[in-house]
C-alpha cells in the first residue's frame, strides 16, 4: 500500500513538471514591422491599443508562436518614450507626436501575459526622408552642424555615418535605454548597415583614418565595432537579454553591399547570441534555392544560435526575381511548413522567424497565406503533443522502475 501511495504521489509531482520537461526550445518568431504597426496599431487611444495588442499576441500564441520581434526604431525614431529619439510618424501619423502612453512598455506586458518573448527590433543607421526629420532631433542638428561627417545622404535619404565614433556611441546609448528600462527578452538588428557600396560615400573619412585596411575591410570593421560594443553594453546591463542580427541570406552580398561581417559574427564569441539569415526563397528559386542556402549558413555558423528567416509574406504572390521559380508561391501553399521541417532536421538550426505579421496573421491575409498558416499551426501542434506524450511516457517508465 505504501508503494502505491508513493507511486501516486510521484505521478502527481511529476505531472506538474510536464510543462518544464516538455518546454519548447525552438524559436518560433514573427517580425512585427513598422508597416504592421501602421496598419494595426497607429493612432489608437491607450484602451484600444491594449485591446489590439492583446489580439495580436493571442493570434501569435494560438498559432504556435513563442516570440514577437517588435519594431521599436525604424528610421532614427522611437515606438516608446525615448530620451534620444522622437516618436515615429507611424505611431500617430506625425513624427515627434506622443500617443500619451508608452507602446513598448504595454507590448512587453501583454506579450509576457500571453506567454510570448519580445525582442526590440532596431534599424541602427537608417534615418530616411529628410522631410520626416524633426528640427529637434539630433539627426537634424548633426546634419546642419557636421554634414556628412555624421549624417550622409544617399538617393535622397539620410543615414548615420557608420565610421563616426559619435554615431556609434549614440546608437548604443539608445540600445542601453531600452535594455535598462523595458522588460525585453532581446535586442534585434536587421540587415541594413552601410546604405551604399559607392566609394565616394565615405572616401574622405577612409583616407583620413590612416588605416592599413582596404576600404571594404575598413567598412566591415566599422560595423564590427558597433556590433561588439552593442553586445558588451547589453550584457553589462542584463546578461539574459539576447542580442541577434538578421542579415541578408546572400553571404557574399553582406560584404559587397552592406559590409556586414557575417562570417566573423558566426565564428567568434562576443558579437551575437543568435543570427537569422533572411532566406526568403522558395525551393525552385533559380539562383538561391532554400535548401542550398540553408546548408551554406549551417556550415558557416558555429558559435551563435542559428534561426532562419522565412518569407511567409510571399504566399499567394509572384516571386518575380526567382527565375524559373517565380510562380512557386502562387502554386503551392505548403512552402513555409516544408521549410520548417527542413530547419528542424538541420543539425544546427534551432528555429525560425516569419516575415511578417500583417500578410499572414491579419484579416487581410490572402487565401494562400491562410493555408500556409494552417499548415504551420498543425505542424507545431503535432510537435507539442508529441513532446508531452514522450515526456509522460518517460516519466511513467522511470516511476515503474523506481517503485517495482
Amino acid at each position: 500500500m505504501k508503494r502505491i501511495i508513493s507511486f501516486l504521489l510521484m505521478i502527481i509531482i511529476l505531472i506538474t513538471q510536464i510543462p518544464a520537461l516538455a518546454k519548447e526550445r525552438e524559436m518560433r518568431a514573427v517580425w512585427f514591422s513598422y508597416e504592421d504597426y501602421a496598419s494595426q496599431l497607429s493612432s489608437l487611444d491607450e484602451i484600444s491599443f491594449r485591446k489590439k495588442a492583446d489580439d495580436i499576441c493571442k493570434n501569435l500564441k494560438n498559432s504556435g508562436m513563442n516570440t514577437i520581434i517588435f519594431h521599436v526604431r525604424a528610421f532614427s525614431d522611437a515606438f516608446y518614450n525615448s530620451s534620444y529619439f522622437g516618436y515615429s510618424k507611424y505611431v500617430c501619423g506625425t513624427a515627434g507626436v506622443s500617443p500619451g502612453y508608452d507602446p513598448l512598455s504595454i507590448m512587453c506586458d501583454i506579450a509576457h501575459e500571453n506567454g510570448l518573448d519580445i525582442h526590440a527590433w532596431i534599424n541602427p543607421y537608417r534615418i530616411g526622408s529628410p522631410k520626416n526629420v524633426t528640427e529637434s532631433s539630433i539627426a537634424y542638428k548633426w546634419y546642419h552642424t557636421y554634414g556628412n561627417e555624421r549624417i550622409c545622404e544617399v538617393n535622397g535619404s539620410w543615414y548615420y555615418n557608420p565610421s563616426s565614433k559619435e554615431v556609434r556611441e549614440y546608437i548604443i546609448a539608445g540600445v542601453r535605454e531600452i535594455a535598462e528600462n523595458y522588460a525585453v527578452d532581446g535586442i534585434h538588428f536587421d540587415d541594413y548597415f552601410y546604405p551604399t557600396a559607392d566609394e565616394s560615400f565615405d572616401m574622405e573619412f577612409y583616407e583620413s583614418s590612416g588605416t592599413p585596411l582596404s576600404l571594404n575591410e575598413w567598412r566591415c570593421e566599422n560595423v564590427n565595432l558597433l556590433i561588439k560594443d552593442t553586445y558588451d553594453s547589453i550584457k553589462k546591463i542584463n546578461h539574459n537579454i539576447l542580442f541577434g542580427i538578421s542579415p541578408n541570406a546572400d553571404i557574399e552580398k553582406n560584404y559587397t553591399n552592406y559590409f556586414a561581417d557575417v562570417k566573423k559574427w558566426c565564428s567568434y564569441d562576443g558579437y551575437v547570441d543568435y543570427i537569422v539569415p533572411q532566406i526568403y526563397f522558395g525551393y525552385k528559386n533559380s539562383t538561391m534555392p532554400f535548401d542550398k542556402v540553408l546548408s551554406m549558413w549551417t556550415q558557416m555558423c558555429t558559435v551563435p544560435e542559428l534561426y532562419i528567416g522565412i518569407a511567409s509574406y510571399k504566399s499567394g504572390k509572384e516571386d518575380k526575381w526567382a527565375g524559373e521559380g517565380k510562380n512557386e508561391w502562387l502554386e503551392e501553399t505548403d512552402i513555409c511548413s516544408r521549410q520548417i521541417k527542413d530547419i528542424r532536421s538541420n543539425e544546427k538550426a534551432e528555429g525560425f522567424m516569419l516575415f511578417c505579421y500583417t500578410p499572414v496573421f491579419s484579416d487581410s491575409a490572402n487565401e494562400s497565406a491562410r493555408a500556409e498558416l494552417l499548415n504551420i499551426k498543425n505542424l507545431l501542434e503535432t510537435r507539442e503533443k508529441g513532446s508531452i506524450l514522450t515526456s509522460f511516457s518517460l516519466m511513467i517508465k522511470a516511476l515503474l522502475g523506481l517503485t517495482y
